[in-house]
Formats: C-alpha cells, sequence, structure tokens
C-alpha cells in the first residue's frame, strides 16, 4: 500500500511537470537559448574565464590584512590581572573563606588584592603574592572604547571591501560579456578587447556605484553580526521569556532574507550599471522592474541555468575524485617496505582534499558562466522592453526562441558598432558594406 501511495504521489507530480512543461514551453526556448548564447558569448572572449583569479588574489590579500590589523589591535590592549572567585575585602583589609585568607591593599586606589594564603593542620601551605604564583589568577587584555570602535571600523571594512571587489567584478564581467549581445550575436562586430575596455569603463565611471550598492549589503551584513552579539549576550534573559526568544529569531531570519534579496537586486543593478552606463539607483530601478516583468522568464532560466552549473560542478569533482583515487592506488603509495617516505595508510584525506580544491576552482570558473547567463539574459529582457517586445540586437538563438528572423535588404547584413560612446550603453547599429 506504501509503494501504492507512492506511485499515486509521483504520477500526480509528473504531471504537475508535463502540464508546466506545456504552458511554459516557449519561456523553456527562450531558457535554453540564452544558456546557448551564454555558452558563445564565453567562446568569443575565452579570456573571460582568467579574469576571477584577479579578484581570487585580492580577496586573499584582503584577508591576510585583516588578520594583521585584528592581531595588532587585539594586542593593543591593556594587560591585567584576573582572579576567579575572589571576595570583596573586609573591614580589615582581609576576608576569609574557608580555610583561604585573602589579603588586600586597603591604601591602594582602587583596592587590590596583594596576596592569599590557607592552611592545612595548623600551617601555612600556600602563599601567592604574584599573578604567575596564584593558579587562579591568569592575564587578560582589556580594551578600551577607542580600541573597540577600531575593532568594528576594521570588521566593517572588510564586509564593505568584499562586496565591493564582488561588485567591480560583476560590473567587469557583465561589461564585457553584453559586448556579444549587443552585437547580435557576431564577433567580428564585438570590441577588439572586450575585457579590457570593461575593465576600464568600471574603474573610470562605475566605482562610485558599486561603492554604494556594496555599502547597503555590508550595513546589513554587520546589523546581522551585532544581532548575532546580542542573541548570545541575551541568552539567559530569553530562556525565561518565549517572546523575546521569538522575537529575536524573528528579527534574525528577516535579516537574513533582506541579505539575499538585496545582493540579488545588487547584481541585476550591476549588469544594468555595465550595460547602459547609468547610476546604481537607476540601475537598481530598472533591475527591478526587468525583474517583476519578467519573472517567469527569469524563474526557467534560473532553474535551468542552476541545475546545469551544479551538474558542471558535480562533474568536475567526480572526475578529480578518479583520478585522486587512480593515483593514490599506484605502487608508490601502497607499498609501505618498498616506498616507506610516500605510503598511505587510507587515500580518504588526499581524495577528500582533491574533491573539495576541485569544488571550489569549478565554482570560481563556472561563476563567469553564470555571470553569462544573467548579462545576456537581462539584455534580451532590456532589449525587448526598449522595442516593444521585438528585440533589435538579439542573437539568432534567441530570435528563433521567441519565433522572429532579424529583417534587412537584400545582399545587405545589419551590423553592430563597436564604439559604445564610452559609457558602457548598448552600442549603436549601423548598415555595412555588402561582402
Amino acid at each position: 500500500q506504501t509503494f501504492e501511495y507512492l506511485t499515486y504521489a509521483t504520477g500526480g507530480i509528473a504531471a504537475v511537470v508535463l502540464l508546466f512543461t506545456l504552458v511554459l514551453a516557449s519561456r523553456i526556448r527562450v531558457a535554453i537559448a540564452t544558456l546557448k548564447v551564454a555558452a558563445q558569448a564565453i567562446a568569443a572572449m575565452p579570456n573571460v574565464l582568467l579574469y576571477p583569479l584577479i579578484p581570487f588574489v585580492l580577496y586573499v590579500g584582503l584577508v591576510v590584512y585583516w588578520v594583521v590589523v585584528s592581531g595588532y589591535l587585539f594586542s593593543a590592549g591593556k594587560l591585567v590581572e584576573t582572579r576567579d572567585d575572589v571576595p570583596p575585602p573586609g573591614r580589615n583589609g582581609t576576608s576569609v573563606v574557608g580555610n583561604t585568607t585573602y589579603v588586600y591593599d586597603m591604601t591602594a586606589e582602587p583596592v587590590r588584592l596583594t596576596h592569599y594564603y590557607y592552611e592545612f593542620d595548623n600551617r601555612t601551605t600556600f602563599n601567592a603574592t604574584t599573578c604567575a604564583e596564584d593558579p587562579s589568577c591568569y592575564y587578560g587584555y582589556t580594551w578600551d572604547k577607542d580600541l573597540q570602535y577600531m575593532a568594528m571600523y576594521n570588521l566593517f571594512g572588510l564586509l564593505w571591501t568584499t562586496q565591493f571587489l564582488a561588485g567591480v567584478t560583476y560590473v567587469t564581467l557583465a561589461g564585457a560579456l553584453s559586448s556579444f549581445y549587443w552585437s547580435s550575436g557576431e564577433a567580428a562586430n564585438m570590441p577588439r578587447r572586450p575585457l579590457i575596455e570593461s575593465m576600464y569603463r568600471c574603474v573610470r565611471y562605475h566605482l562610485g556605484s558599486i561603492a554604494l550598492g556594496s555599502f547597503i549589503v555590508a550595513c546589513v551584513q554587520f546589523f546581522r553580526i551585532v544581532l548575532e552579539y546580542i542573541d548570545r549576550k541575551t541568552k539567559d534573559m530569553q530562556e525565561g521569556n518565549f517572546i523575546l526568544r521569538y522575537c529575536m529569531s524573528c528579527v534574525k531570519c528577516l535579516m537574513a532574507y533582506l541579505e539575499c534579496i538585496l545582493k540579488f537586486i545588487n547584481r541585476n543593478a550591476y549588469i544594468i550599471v555595465a550595460v547602459e552606463g547609468v547610476g546604481y539607483c537607476s540601475a537598481a530601478g530598472t533591475a527591478v522592474k526587468l525583474i517583476i516583468t519578467n519573472a517567469v522568464t527569469l524563474a526557467a532560466v534560473n532553474f535551468a541555468g542552476d541545475g546545469l552549473i551544479a551538474v558542471g560542478r558535480l562533474i568536475v569533482v567526480a572526475a578529480c575524485a578518479c583520478c585522486a583515487l587512480s593515483m593514490a592506488d599506484q605502487d608508490v603509495y601502497t607499498e609501505p617496505v618498498k616506498y616507506p617516505e610516500t605510503y598511505l595508510k587510507s587515500p580518504l584525506v588526499p581524495v577528500l582534499l582533491s574533491c573539495l580544491a576541485a569544488y571550489v576552482i569549478a565554482s570560481q570558473f563556472l561563476a563567469v558562466y553564470e555571470m553569462a547567463v544573467d548579462t545576456v539574459l537581462l539584455s534580451f529582457c532590456q532589449d525587448c522592453d526598449r522595442n516593444n517586445g521585438s528585440p533589435s540586437c538579439a542573437p539568432p538563438l534567441l530570435l528563433l526562441a521567441i519565433g522572429k528572423a532579424r529583417k534587412g535588404k537584400t545582399g545587405g547584413t545589419s551590423k553592430v558598432s563597436d564604439s559604445d560612446g564610452g559609457d558602457g550603453s548598448p552600442p549603436r547599429r549601423r548598415t555595412a558594406r555588402t561582402k
């Protein structure tokens, strides 16, 4: 009976999937064409696959710098003595707890513990005069408000710079990859050095927009860290108050969703910034409008693209795992007598490390393809919005997906200028001579 219910459930799911496939057939065709055009764009400029190495090196340098600065700030605190369970002084400058007597210097400002001793069998067995001799005393750092503010500033700088580097990466890749779409999918009509020109436009015109978008996300991330700190400090209070614990969980959940939404909007806004050359606020408004008006198409493309990227990661990780297993099976790693220095008792750790490295590297390179998909799709939506549903610069695959063909005069072809006006806007069209 269980299998019968499972059969009915899977049959219902299959029917729903089939129904959605039939209803969204046109959207699925656009999604497939978008994935193909994104692959063509990367093939037309393969050097974009190496670009992730630049932000990766910058990320590593940023983390190293942040760790060094944090270490200096930590060591700049004041080293103080701290003792566990020390009672307050009595009127005569001493305090007795059990068989232990604590002696204080009442003339000092503030009053401080000079030493303590305990007696056993009418004799003194321990007399601590310094923190080094006291097993219950330890040294710790305390930081004044200036150092605490500097640590908060350093943390916020890490968050902001991380998001800023991500924004520079998005704008640079989007500017280079969008040139393929606005050249109607013809590599000959693209700029000669699309990646370098996009990097120049990003540094010359768009750093302010990137700084604003990254600042907004960094503020939300910093607020989430503050919420986590407050949550840990109020654990005892929350244990006896269900409403307080529930409100804290709701606020943390809402802030996490807000961060995800802002990152999604920023990603698409950076594409509009790279394509049109407008400011961040205008680009964010345009991106939200395009997302809302093309929600179904975006959902179809994201579903297909995420599935394809996940399969790509899985294939790369599986291939690296197989290679690592085959290498670990060689005699140099399996013969303890002949090769004692390189003998492996178990290949598990090397294989897991290989899989982890493969996943990280594959994610870096597949992120370029994911950005290409988003750029082509948003450019297509913007092209359709400008021309009342009839794109004028779409590559042939996208035109076939929507059932349209590019119109042109007999014996002539439409060609796209490789000049974008210097501001990242879509290129102007012109008529080329017949070859």
